[in-house]
Protein backbone atom coordinates (compact mmCIF):
# COMPACT_ATOMS: atom_id res chain seq x y z
CA UNK A 1 0.00 0.00 0.00
CA UNK A 2 3.00 2.41 0.81
CA UNK A 3 4.44 1.79 -2.44
CA UNK A 4 1.46 1.90 -4.62
CA UNK A 5 0.43 5.25 -2.45
CA UNK A 6 4.07 6.67 -2.60
CA UNK A 7 3.48 6.43 -7.24
CA UNK A 8 0.37 7.38 -7.35
CA UNK A 9 1.39 10.27 -5.08
CA UNK A 10 4.23 11.70 -7.58
CA UNK A 11 1.83 11.40 -10.26
CA UNK A 12 -0.77 13.69 -8.32
CA UNK A 13 1.80 16.03 -6.90
CA UNK A 14 5.31 15.85 -8.92
CA UNK A 15 4.39 14.53 -12.47
CA UNK A 16 5.80 16.01 -15.26
CA UNK A 17 5.18 19.12 -18.24
CA UNK A 18 3.40 16.68 -20.10
CA UNK A 19 0.92 15.61 -17.63
CA UNK A 20 -2.23 16.53 -18.54
CA UNK A 21 -4.29 18.65 -15.44
CA UNK A 22 -6.93 15.71 -15.72
CA UNK A 23 -4.35 12.99 -15.10
CA UNK A 24 -3.51 14.65 -11.98
CA UNK A 25 -6.71 15.51 -10.90
CA UNK A 26 -7.78 11.48 -11.09
CA UNK A 27 -4.21 10.57 -9.19
CA UNK A 28 -5.53 13.25 -6.44
CA UNK A 29 -8.73 10.99 -6.28
CA UNK A 30 -7.29 7.57 -6.29
CA UNK A 31 -5.02 8.54 -3.23
CA UNK A 32 -8.31 9.13 -1.14
CA UNK A 33 -10.05 6.11 -2.75
CA UNK A 34 -7.20 3.85 -2.33
CA UNK A 35 -7.16 3.36 1.38
CA UNK A 36 -10.94 2.84 1.58
CA UNK A 37 -10.23 0.44 -0.89
CA UNK A 38 -7.99 -1.50 1.27
CA UNK A 39 -9.14 -0.69 4.22
CA UNK A 40 -12.51 -2.35 2.84
CA UNK A 41 -11.02 -5.69 1.46
CA UNK A 42 -9.76 -6.03 5.26
CA UNK A 43 -12.60 -5.59 6.66
CA UNK A 44 -13.95 -8.37 4.79
CA UNK A 45 -11.00 -10.73 5.75
CA UNK A 46 -11.36 -10.30 8.89
CA UNK A 47 -15.42 -11.14 8.69
CA UNK A 48 -14.16 -14.40 6.65
CA UNK A 49 -11.25 -15.05 9.28
CA UNK A 50 -12.71 -13.83 12.35
CA UNK A 51 -9.72 -15.56 14.17
CA UNK A 52 -7.04 -13.21 12.95
CA UNK A 53 -9.57 -9.78 12.88
CA UNK A 54 -6.81 -8.39 15.32
CA UNK A 55 -4.25 -8.28 12.58
CA UNK A 56 -6.77 -7.06 9.60
CA UNK A 57 -7.88 -4.29 12.34
CA UNK A 58 -3.94 -3.25 12.92
CA UNK A 59 -3.31 -3.16 8.98
CA UNK A 60 -6.83 -1.25 8.85
CA UNK A 61 -5.48 1.60 11.40
CA UNK A 62 -2.29 1.86 10.24
CA UNK A 63 -3.62 2.47 6.45
CA UNK A 64 -6.67 4.59 7.60
CA UNK A 65 -3.82 6.63 8.89
CA UNK A 66 -0.99 6.94 7.58
CA UNK A 67 -2.22 9.14 4.43
CA UNK A 68 -2.86 11.89 7.29
CA UNK A 69 1.17 12.93 7.32
CA UNK A 70 0.10 13.86 3.39
CA UNK A 71 1.93 17.80 3.52
CA UNK A 72 0.30 18.14 0.26
CA UNK A 73 -3.38 17.74 0.69
CA UNK A 74 -5.57 20.53 1.09
CA UNK A 75 -8.00 21.31 3.96
CA UNK A 76 -10.84 19.42 3.09
CA UNK A 77 -8.99 16.64 1.56
CA UNK A 78 -7.49 16.30 5.54
CA UNK A 79 -10.68 16.91 7.01
CA UNK A 80 -12.26 13.47 4.42
CA UNK A 81 -9.19 11.39 5.65
CA UNK A 82 -9.46 12.27 9.65
CA UNK A 83 -13.37 11.55 9.17
CA UNK A 84 -13.11 7.94 7.83
CA UNK A 85 -10.50 7.33 10.03
CA UNK A 86 -12.34 8.12 12.91
CA UNK A 87 -15.71 6.40 11.38
CA UNK A 88 -13.47 3.30 11.60
CA UNK A 89 -12.58 3.94 15.23
CA UNK A 90 -16.11 4.48 16.01
CA UNK A 91 -16.90 0.95 14.01
CA UNK A 92 -14.33 -0.86 16.04
CA UNK A 93 -15.41 0.41 19.66
CA UNK A 94 -17.90 0.55 21.89
CA UNK A 95 -19.07 4.26 23.31
CA UNK A 96 -21.36 3.30 25.86
CA UNK A 97 -17.86 3.42 27.99
CA UNK A 98 -16.92 6.95 29.16
CA UNK A 99 -13.34 5.86 29.45
CA UNK A 100 -13.28 4.55 25.67
CA UNK A 101 -15.85 7.96 24.94
CA UNK A 102 -12.38 9.99 26.38
CA UNK A 103 -9.93 7.88 24.27
CA UNK A 104 -12.00 8.87 21.40
CA UNK A 105 -12.29 12.47 21.95
CA UNK A 106 -8.02 12.11 22.60
CA UNK A 107 -7.86 10.48 19.04
CA UNK A 108 -9.79 13.46 17.49
CA UNK A 109 -7.26 15.80 19.48
CA UNK A 110 -4.53 13.96 17.98
CA UNK A 111 -5.64 14.75 14.61
CA UNK A 112 -6.14 18.06 14.87
CA UNK A 113 -2.89 19.33 16.14
CA UNK A 114 -1.01 16.86 13.44
CA UNK A 115 -2.52 18.76 10.85
CA UNK A 116 -0.30 22.19 11.35
CA UNK A 117 2.55 19.81 11.27
CA UNK A 118 1.97 17.05 9.51
CA UNK A 119 5.11 17.74 7.23
CA UNK A 120 7.16 17.86 10.46
CA UNK A 121 5.40 15.02 12.18
CA UNK A 122 5.68 12.79 8.48
CA UNK A 123 9.74 12.88 8.32
CA UNK A 124 10.94 13.51 11.95
CA UNK A 125 11.42 10.25 13.74
CA UNK A 126 10.93 11.82 17.01
CA UNK A 127 7.69 13.11 16.49
CA UNK A 128 5.96 10.43 14.24
CA UNK A 129 7.18 7.83 16.67
CA UNK A 130 5.09 9.13 19.83
CA UNK A 131 2.18 9.78 17.31
CA UNK A 132 2.23 6.86 15.85
CA UNK A 133 2.17 5.25 19.78
CA UNK A 134 -0.11 7.33 20.87
CA UNK A 135 -2.64 6.05 18.34
CA UNK A 136 -2.13 2.49 18.73
CA UNK A 137 -2.84 2.85 22.48
CA UNK A 138 -5.59 5.07 21.95
CA UNK A 139 -6.94 2.04 19.60
CA UNK A 140 -6.14 -0.93 21.32
CA UNK A 141 -6.77 0.23 24.92
CA UNK A 142 -10.18 1.30 24.12
CA UNK A 143 -11.02 -2.13 22.63
CA UNK A 144 -12.96 -4.80 24.59
CA UNK A 145 -12.02 -7.36 23.03
CA UNK A 146 -8.22 -6.92 23.70
CA UNK A 147 -7.17 -5.66 27.31
CA UNK A 148 -4.11 -5.90 29.69
CA UNK A 149 -1.34 -7.25 28.41
CA UNK A 150 -3.00 -8.48 25.27
CA UNK A 151 -2.95 -4.96 24.01
CA UNK A 152 1.04 -5.28 23.91
CA UNK A 153 1.18 -7.81 20.58
CA UNK A 154 -1.18 -5.41 18.89
CA UNK A 155 0.76 -2.44 19.90
CA UNK A 156 3.72 -3.60 18.78
CA UNK A 157 3.12 -4.63 15.65
CA UNK A 158 1.32 -1.43 14.56
CA UNK A 159 4.40 0.48 15.55
CA UNK A 160 6.92 -1.77 13.42
CA UNK A 161 4.69 -1.09 10.51
CA UNK A 162 4.91 2.67 10.78
CA UNK A 163 7.92 2.29 11.48
CA UNK A 164 8.95 0.39 7.71
CA UNK A 165 6.13 2.85 6.20
CA UNK A 166 8.51 5.92 7.98
CA UNK A 167 11.67 4.68 6.96
CA UNK A 168 10.28 4.09 3.35
CA UNK A 169 9.07 7.19 3.02
CA UNK A 170 11.72 9.23 3.81
CA UNK A 171 14.11 7.73 2.07
CA UNK A 172 11.92 8.69 -1.13
CA UNK A 173 11.23 12.31 0.30
CA UNK A 174 14.94 12.51 -0.01
CA UNK A 175 15.34 11.38 -3.31
CA UNK A 176 12.76 13.24 -4.57
CA UNK A 177 13.72 16.33 -2.65
CA UNK A 178 17.68 15.25 -4.55
CA UNK A 179 16.22 14.96 -7.62
CA UNK A 180 13.75 18.25 -7.05
CA UNK A 181 17.08 20.06 -6.23
CA UNK A 182 19.41 18.45 -9.25
CA UNK A 183 16.07 19.57 -11.69
CA UNK A 184 16.22 23.44 -10.67
CA UNK A 185 20.01 23.38 -11.02
CA UNK A 186 19.34 22.29 -14.73
CA UNK A 187 16.05 23.89 -15.11
CA UNK A 188 16.29 27.31 -13.63
CA UNK A 189 19.14 29.92 -13.91
CA UNK A 190 20.92 30.41 -10.36
CA UNK A 191 21.22 33.85 -10.22
CA UNK A 192 17.69 35.46 -11.79
CA UNK A 193 15.76 31.84 -10.73
CA UNK A 194 14.26 32.37 -14.30
CA UNK A 195 13.96 29.09 -16.47
CA UNK A 196 16.94 27.85 -18.37
CA UNK A 197 17.86 27.81 -21.95
CA UNK A 198 17.48 24.28 -22.28
CA UNK A 199 13.69 24.28 -20.04
CA UNK A 200 13.03 26.76 -22.53
CA UNK A 201 14.06 24.69 -25.90
CA UNK A 202 11.69 22.02 -24.18
CA UNK A 203 8.61 24.14 -23.30
CA UNK A 204 8.33 26.13 -26.32
CA UNK A 205 8.50 23.14 -28.45
CA UNK A 206 6.10 20.76 -26.36
CA UNK A 207 3.60 24.38 -26.87
CA UNK A 208 4.07 24.54 -30.57
CA UNK A 209 3.27 20.53 -30.94
CA UNK A 210 -0.02 21.62 -28.59
CA UNK A 211 -1.10 24.44 -30.33
CA UNK A 212 -0.75 22.82 -33.50
CA UNK A 213 -2.79 19.90 -32.66
CA UNK A 214 -5.15 21.61 -30.20
CA UNK A 215 -5.52 24.66 -32.44
CA UNK A 216 -4.94 27.10 -29.75
CA UNK A 217 -2.74 30.46 -29.69
CA UNK A 218 0.79 30.48 -29.17
CA UNK A 219 2.31 33.69 -28.27
CA UNK A 220 6.32 34.23 -28.04
CA UNK A 221 7.74 37.16 -26.19
CA UNK A 222 11.91 37.93 -26.60
CA UNK A 223 13.23 40.72 -24.93
CA UNK A 224 16.56 42.02 -24.17
CA UNK A 225 17.98 44.67 -21.68
CA UNK A 226 19.43 47.35 -23.57
CA UNK A 227 22.92 48.68 -23.27
CA UNK A 228 23.65 46.14 -20.39
CA UNK A 229 27.31 45.82 -21.21
CA UNK A 230 27.98 49.76 -20.64
CA UNK A 231 25.90 48.66 -17.28
CA UNK A 232 28.97 45.71 -16.43
CA UNK A 233 31.41 48.57 -17.89
CA UNK A 234 30.12 51.78 -15.57
CA UNK A 235 28.64 49.74 -12.47
CA UNK A 236 30.93 46.19 -12.81
CA UNK A 237 29.30 43.03 -13.02
CA UNK A 238 27.98 43.04 -9.27
CA UNK A 239 25.62 45.69 -10.58
CA UNK A 240 24.85 44.76 -13.38
CA UNK A 241 23.64 41.04 -11.75
CA UNK A 242 21.75 43.33 -9.52
CA UNK A 243 20.05 44.73 -12.39
CA UNK A 244 19.49 41.43 -14.21
CA UNK A 245 17.84 40.00 -10.88
CA UNK A 246 15.61 43.30 -10.38
CA UNK A 247 14.45 42.83 -14.19
CA UNK A 248 13.98 39.34 -13.53
CA UNK A 249 11.70 40.07 -10.69
CA UNK A 250 9.87 42.30 -12.02
CA UNK A 251 9.08 40.96 -15.08
CA UNK A 252 7.73 38.17 -12.72
CA UNK A 253 5.82 39.86 -10.23
CA UNK A 254 4.15 41.74 -13.20
CA UNK A 255 3.44 38.54 -15.01
CA UNK A 256 1.96 36.26 -12.17
CA UNK A 257 0.01 38.90 -11.10
CA UNK A 258 -1.91 38.77 -14.50
CA UNK A 259 -1.41 35.21 -15.78
CA UNK A 260 -0.70 33.08 -12.32
CA UNK A 261 1.44 29.90 -13.40
CA UNK A 262 0.14 30.48 -17.29
CA UNK A 263 3.37 32.25 -18.10
CA UNK A 264 7.13 31.08 -18.30
CA UNK A 265 9.93 33.78 -18.00
CA UNK A 266 13.28 32.14 -18.97
CA UNK A 267 16.61 33.80 -19.32
CA UNK A 268 18.05 32.74 -22.70
CA UNK A 269 20.94 34.34 -23.07
CA UNK A 270 23.21 36.76 -21.06
CA UNK A 271 20.27 39.83 -20.79
CA UNK A 272 17.94 38.09 -23.19
CA UNK A 273 15.00 36.43 -21.69
CA UNK A 274 11.66 34.78 -23.57
CA UNK A 275 7.73 34.40 -22.36
CA UNK A 276 5.58 31.53 -23.81
CA UNK A 277 2.27 31.82 -23.80
CA UNK A 278 0.39 28.90 -24.73
CA UNK A 279 -3.71 29.14 -25.43
CA UNK A 280 -3.20 32.93 -25.20
CA UNK A 281 -3.10 36.05 -28.10
CA UNK A 282 -1.22 38.69 -29.46
CA UNK A 283 -3.87 40.56 -28.28
CA UNK A 284 -4.41 39.14 -24.22
CA UNK A 285 -0.89 39.82 -23.74
CA UNK A 286 0.32 42.74 -25.20
CA UNK A 287 -1.48 44.79 -22.44
CA UNK A 288 0.45 43.20 -19.82
CA UNK A 289 3.76 43.42 -22.11
CA UNK A 290 3.19 46.95 -22.35
CA UNK A 291 2.62 47.36 -18.61
CA UNK A 292 6.01 45.46 -18.07
CA UNK A 293 7.90 47.60 -20.61
CA UNK A 294 6.82 50.51 -19.04
CA UNK A 295 7.53 49.55 -15.48
CA UNK A 296 11.40 48.13 -16.03
CA UNK A 297 12.12 51.82 -17.74
CA UNK A 298 10.81 53.56 -14.63
CA UNK A 299 12.47 51.38 -12.29
CA UNK A 300 15.84 52.52 -10.36
CA UNK A 301 18.17 49.62 -9.73
CA UNK A 302 19.76 50.68 -6.24
CA UNK A 303 23.48 49.46 -6.19
CA UNK A 304 26.29 50.67 -3.64
CA UNK A 305 23.81 53.63 -2.93
CA UNK A 306 23.75 54.10 -6.78
CA UNK A 307 20.75 54.45 -9.27
CA UNK A 308 20.95 52.04 -12.34
CA UNK A 309 18.30 52.70 -15.05
CA UNK A 310 17.82 50.57 -18.18
CA UNK A 311 15.11 49.96 -20.78
CA UNK A 312 14.00 47.19 -22.68
CA UNK A 313 13.62 45.88 -26.60
CA UNK A 314 10.63 43.70 -26.67
CA UNK A 315 10.02 41.18 -29.71
CA UNK A 316 6.28 39.75 -30.28
CA UNK A 317 5.38 37.40 -32.15
CA UNK A 318 2.44 34.27 -32.93
CA UNK A 319 2.58 31.09 -34.61
CA UNK A 320 1.14 31.05 -37.86
CA UNK A 321 -1.41 28.62 -39.65
CA UNK A 322 2.18 27.83 -42.25
CA UNK A 323 4.04 27.53 -40.01
CA UNK A 324 6.40 24.20 -40.33
CA UNK A 325 8.31 24.39 -37.01
CA UNK A 326 8.94 26.31 -34.11
CA UNK A 327 11.84 27.52 -35.28
CA UNK A 328 9.81 29.63 -37.54
CA UNK A 329 8.05 31.47 -34.26
CA UNK A 330 11.39 31.53 -32.33
CA UNK A 331 13.21 33.37 -35.84
CA UNK A 332 9.94 36.05 -36.21
CA UNK A 333 10.35 36.75 -32.75
CA UNK A 334 14.13 37.82 -33.36
CA UNK A 335 13.41 39.66 -36.15
CA UNK A 336 11.02 41.67 -34.25
CA UNK A 337 13.47 42.34 -31.12
CA UNK A 338 16.23 42.83 -33.67
CA UNK A 339 13.64 45.62 -35.19
CA UNK A 340 13.01 46.81 -32.06
CA UNK A 341 16.82 47.44 -31.21
CA UNK A 342 17.10 49.02 -34.71
CA UNK A 343 14.42 51.58 -34.09
CA UNK A 344 16.43 53.12 -31.38
CA UNK A 345 15.92 49.98 -28.52
CA UNK A 346 13.53 50.80 -25.63
CA UNK A 347 10.72 49.79 -28.32
CA UNK A 348 8.04 47.10 -28.40
CA UNK A 349 7.76 45.28 -32.21
CA UNK A 350 5.00 42.97 -32.98
CA UNK A 351 4.70 41.41 -36.56
CA UNK A 352 6.95 43.56 -37.72
CA UNK A 353 5.33 46.79 -36.73
CA UNK A 354 7.21 49.41 -33.67
CA UNK A 355 4.57 49.87 -31.61
CA UNK A 356 5.96 51.91 -28.93
CA UNK A 357 9.33 54.05 -28.64
CA UNK A 358 10.69 55.65 -25.33
CA UNK A 359 8.12 57.64 -23.12
CA UNK A 360 5.90 58.31 -26.00
CA UNK A 361 4.50 58.11 -29.78
CA UNK A 362 3.48 61.53 -30.92
CA UNK A 363 0.95 60.71 -33.96
CA UNK A 364 1.90 56.83 -33.55
CA UNK A 365 5.31 57.57 -34.88
CA UNK A 366 9.02 56.84 -33.20
CA UNK A 367 11.92 59.41 -33.23
CA UNK A 368 15.24 58.77 -32.79
CA UNK A 369 18.49 61.36 -32.46
CA UNK A 370 20.92 61.18 -34.77
CA UNK A 371 24.57 62.33 -33.56
CA UNK A 372 26.70 64.22 -36.11
CA UNK A 373 30.37 65.47 -33.67
CA UNK A 374 31.63 69.00 -33.15
CA UNK A 375 35.17 69.20 -33.57
CA UNK A 376 38.25 71.60 -32.06
CA UNK A 377 39.67 72.91 -35.02
CA UNK A 378 43.19 73.05 -33.45
CA UNK A 379 43.13 69.12 -32.57
CA UNK A 380 40.31 67.91 -34.47
CA UNK A 381 38.93 66.36 -31.25
CA UNK A 382 35.25 65.76 -30.47
CA UNK A 383 34.17 68.23 -28.49
CA UNK A 384 30.34 67.77 -28.52
CA UNK A 385 27.55 65.68 -30.09
CA UNK A 386 24.75 67.50 -31.66
CA UNK A 387 21.65 66.04 -31.63
CA UNK A 388 19.83 65.68 -34.67
CA UNK A 389 15.66 63.98 -34.70
CA UNK A 390 14.80 61.53 -37.05
CA UNK A 391 11.69 60.23 -37.56
CA UNK A 392 11.56 56.11 -38.52
CA UNK A 393 9.26 55.74 -41.71
CA UNK A 394 7.12 52.59 -41.41
CA UNK A 395 6.18 52.32 -45.28
CA UNK A 396 9.83 53.12 -46.06
CA UNK A 397 11.76 51.75 -43.88
CA UNK A 398 14.21 53.95 -43.27
CA UNK A 399 14.75 57.33 -40.85
CA UNK A 400 14.30 60.40 -42.25
CA UNK A 401 13.78 64.21 -41.03
CA UNK A 402 10.34 64.12 -39.07
CA UNK A 403 7.59 66.90 -40.19
CA UNK A 404 7.49 68.84 -37.01
CA UNK A 405 9.93 68.73 -34.01
CA UNK A 406 7.76 69.89 -30.86
CA UNK A 407 8.28 66.51 -29.25
CA UNK A 408 7.57 66.26 -25.36
CA UNK A 409 10.69 67.24 -22.79
CA UNK A 410 9.82 63.71 -21.84
CA UNK A 411 10.76 62.30 -24.80
CA UNK A 412 13.98 64.13 -25.67
CA UNK A 413 15.23 63.00 -21.91
CA UNK A 414 14.88 59.56 -22.79
CA UNK A 415 16.44 60.15 -26.04
CA UNK A 416 19.38 61.43 -24.67
CA UNK A 417 19.81 59.04 -22.13
CA UNK A 418 20.24 56.42 -24.59
CA UNK A 419 22.91 58.48 -26.63
CA UNK A 420 25.15 58.84 -23.55
CA UNK A 421 24.44 55.11 -23.42
CA UNK A 422 25.33 53.89 -27.58
CA UNK A 423 28.74 57.08 -27.48
CA UNK A 424 31.59 57.95 -25.67
CA UNK A 425 31.30 61.25 -25.11
CA UNK A 426 29.77 63.47 -21.87
CA UNK A 427 28.42 66.47 -24.02
CA UNK A 428 25.54 66.89 -26.01
CA UNK A 429 23.84 69.77 -28.09
CA UNK A 430 20.23 69.56 -28.35
CA UNK A 431 18.65 71.91 -31.24
CA UNK A 432 14.89 73.34 -29.68
CA UNK A 433 12.29 75.00 -31.74
CA UNK A 434 11.56 78.46 -30.71
CA UNK A 435 8.44 77.49 -28.97
CA UNK A 436 10.48 74.54 -26.66
CA UNK A 437 12.87 77.09 -26.21
CA UNK A 438 10.15 79.96 -24.55
CA UNK A 439 8.64 76.97 -22.63
CA UNK A 440 9.78 76.75 -19.23
CA UNK A 441 8.75 73.38 -18.58
CA UNK A 442 11.22 72.01 -20.83
CA UNK A 443 13.64 74.11 -19.45
CA UNK A 444 12.70 73.01 -15.75
CA UNK A 445 13.23 68.97 -17.47
CA UNK A 446 16.25 69.36 -18.99
CA UNK A 447 17.50 71.28 -16.07
CA UNK A 448 16.73 68.48 -13.59
CA UNK A 449 18.11 65.91 -16.42
CA UNK A 450 21.50 67.42 -16.58
CA UNK A 451 21.95 67.99 -12.54
CA UNK A 452 20.65 64.21 -12.38
CA UNK A 453 22.46 62.35 -14.72
CA UNK A 454 26.09 61.32 -14.08
CA UNK A 455 27.23 60.77 -17.30
CA UNK A 456 26.60 64.19 -18.78
CA UNK A 457 29.51 66.95 -17.99
CA UNK A 458 27.87 69.65 -20.81
CA UNK A 459 24.68 70.26 -22.32
CA UNK A 460 24.17 72.91 -24.87
CA UNK A 461 20.79 74.33 -25.77
CA UNK A 462 20.50 75.25 -29.61
CA UNK A 463 17.65 78.31 -30.58
CA UNK A 464 16.55 78.28 -34.16
CA UNK A 465 14.79 80.74 -33.52
CA UNK A 466 14.66 83.14 -31.03
CA UNK A 467 11.63 84.16 -29.16
CA UNK A 468 11.07 87.60 -27.83
CA UNK A 469 13.83 88.86 -25.87
CA UNK A 470 12.12 88.98 -22.61
CA UNK A 471 11.28 85.40 -22.91
CA UNK A 472 14.82 84.39 -23.74
CA UNK A 473 16.32 86.52 -21.13
CA UNK A 474 13.81 84.57 -18.72
CA UNK A 475 14.73 80.95 -20.26
CA UNK A 476 18.68 81.79 -20.19
CA UNK A 477 18.46 82.79 -16.90
CA UNK A 478 16.68 78.99 -16.07
CA UNK A 479 19.10 77.49 -18.03
CA UNK A 480 22.34 79.23 -16.34
CA UNK A 481 21.26 77.95 -12.51
CA UNK A 482 22.02 74.59 -13.73
CA UNK A 483 25.02 75.11 -16.18
CA UNK A 484 22.97 74.89 -19.07
CA UNK A 485 24.97 76.57 -22.16
CA UNK A 486 22.88 78.39 -24.92
CA UNK A 487 24.24 78.49 -28.00
CA UNK A 488 21.27 81.07 -30.74
CA UNK A 489 21.73 79.16 -33.92
CA UNK A 490 21.82 80.35 -37.74
CA UNK A 491 22.85 83.66 -36.85
CA UNK A 492 22.41 86.42 -39.39
CA UNK A 493 19.64 84.56 -40.78
CA UNK A 494 17.15 82.83 -38.88
CA UNK A 495 18.30 85.30 -36.03
CA UNK A 496 19.21 88.52 -37.38
CA UNK A 497 22.15 90.80 -35.45
CA UNK A 498 19.91 93.14 -34.16
CA UNK A 499 17.73 89.72 -32.43
CA UNK A 500 21.26 88.42 -31.32
CA UNK A 501 22.32 91.74 -30.10
CA UNK A 502 19.31 92.36 -27.50
CA UNK A 503 20.29 88.99 -25.85
CA UNK A 504 23.62 88.28 -26.20
CA UNK A 505 24.78 88.99 -22.77
CA UNK A 506 22.70 86.36 -21.34
CA UNK A 507 23.64 83.49 -23.98
CA UNK A 508 26.86 81.25 -24.25
CA UNK A 509 27.62 80.66 -27.85
CA UNK A 510 26.86 81.96 -31.35
CA UNK A 511 26.82 79.80 -34.45
CA UNK A 512 27.15 80.56 -37.93
CA UNK A 513 26.11 78.38 -40.89
CA UNK A 514 28.39 78.09 -43.96
CA UNK A 515 26.15 77.42 -46.65
CA UNK A 516 24.20 80.24 -45.72
CA UNK A 517 26.99 82.36 -45.99
CA UNK A 518 27.79 81.41 -49.62
CA UNK A 519 24.03 81.78 -50.62
CA UNK A 520 24.02 85.31 -49.51
CA UNK A 521 27.96 86.85 -49.76
CA UNK A 522 30.53 86.76 -52.51
CA UNK A 523 33.75 84.38 -52.20
CA UNK A 524 35.65 87.72 -51.01
CA UNK A 525 32.95 88.77 -48.66
CA UNK A 526 32.53 85.22 -46.86
CA UNK A 527 35.91 85.39 -45.26
CA UNK A 528 34.71 88.82 -43.88
CA UNK A 529 31.33 88.06 -42.93
CA UNK A 530 33.29 85.08 -40.63
CA UNK A 531 35.04 87.23 -39.19
CA UNK A 532 32.74 89.80 -38.05
CA UNK A 533 30.24 86.69 -35.84
CA UNK A 534 34.00 85.50 -34.29
CA UNK A 535 34.67 89.16 -33.37
CA UNK A 536 31.75 89.72 -32.28
CA UNK A 537 31.66 86.87 -29.82
CA UNK A 538 35.36 87.19 -28.79
CA UNK A 539 34.11 90.85 -27.50
CA UNK A 540 31.37 89.31 -25.40
CA UNK A 541 33.45 86.49 -24.36
CA UNK A 542 31.31 83.82 -26.20
CA UNK A 543 32.07 81.12 -27.45
CA UNK A 544 31.64 80.25 -31.36
CA UNK A 545 31.29 77.84 -34.02
CA UNK A 546 31.30 77.70 -37.71
CA UNK A 547 29.02 75.27 -39.06
CA UNK A 548 28.17 73.54 -42.60
CA UNK A 549 32.29 72.69 -43.54
CA UNK A 550 31.71 70.21 -46.36
CA UNK A 551 35.29 70.43 -48.17
CA UNK A 552 39.02 71.19 -46.96
CA UNK A 553 39.13 74.81 -48.34
CA UNK A 554 36.21 75.78 -45.86
CA UNK A 555 38.29 74.37 -42.86
CA UNK A 556 41.32 76.11 -44.12
CA UNK A 557 38.99 79.30 -44.55
CA UNK A 558 37.67 78.59 -40.83
CA UNK A 559 41.23 77.92 -38.90
CA UNK A 560 42.95 81.13 -41.20
CA UNK A 561 40.45 83.70 -39.49
CA UNK A 562 40.88 81.29 -36.26
CA UNK A 563 37.54 80.11 -35.70
CA UNK A 564 38.21 77.05 -32.64
CA UNK A 565 35.14 75.37 -33.30
CA UNK A 566 33.47 73.34 -36.39
CA UNK A 567 30.85 70.92 -37.02
CA UNK A 568 29.98 69.90 -41.03
CA UNK A 569 29.76 66.47 -43.19
CA UNK A 570 33.97 67.17 -43.49
CA UNK A 571 34.44 65.79 -39.70
CA UNK A 572 30.97 63.26 -39.94
CA UNK A 573 27.87 62.75 -41.29
CA UNK A 574 24.88 62.35 -39.15
CA UNK A 575 24.38 58.71 -37.91
CA UNK A 576 22.12 56.57 -35.80
CA UNK A 577 24.24 55.32 -32.79
CA UNK A 578 25.51 51.94 -33.23
CA UNK A 579 23.64 48.83 -31.49
CA UNK A 580 26.26 47.58 -29.28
Amino acid sequence: MVVAYNRIWQVAFRGTQTDSPRRKHIARGLLMLLPIFLAALLEFAAYTDPINWAMYANIEWFILLYPLLDEEINGWEYLFRAVVAGAFWLWQHDLSNPNIRSLGLATILVFALVWPFREKVHYSWWLDTPAALFMAFFFWHAQARVNGVLEFGPIMTFMLVNQFAFSYWTRVHRLDLHKRELERRANFDALTNARSYSLFQRDVTAGFAKAQTTDVPLTIVMLDIDHFKEVNDQYGHLAGNKVLVGVATLLDDILQEAFGDAHQLYRTGGEEFNLIFVGKSVATIMPVIKRAWRQVRDQSFNYDGREIRVTISVGVTAMRADDQKVDDVYKRADDNLYRSKRAGRDTITVEGETLSFCEERLGGVSYTYFTQPVVSASSGEIISQELLLRVFDQQQGRWRLPDHFDISSSTQVNLMRRVLSQLDTDALTINLTAAQFANEEVAYALLEFAMREPRLRQLTVDVTRLPASEVTRNVCAIYRSGGIAVAIDDVGDANSLSEVMAVITEVDELKLTFRLVMSTYSVEQQQANVESWRDLANEYGKMFTLEGIECDWQEKMARTVGVRRLHGYLFGKPELPEIN
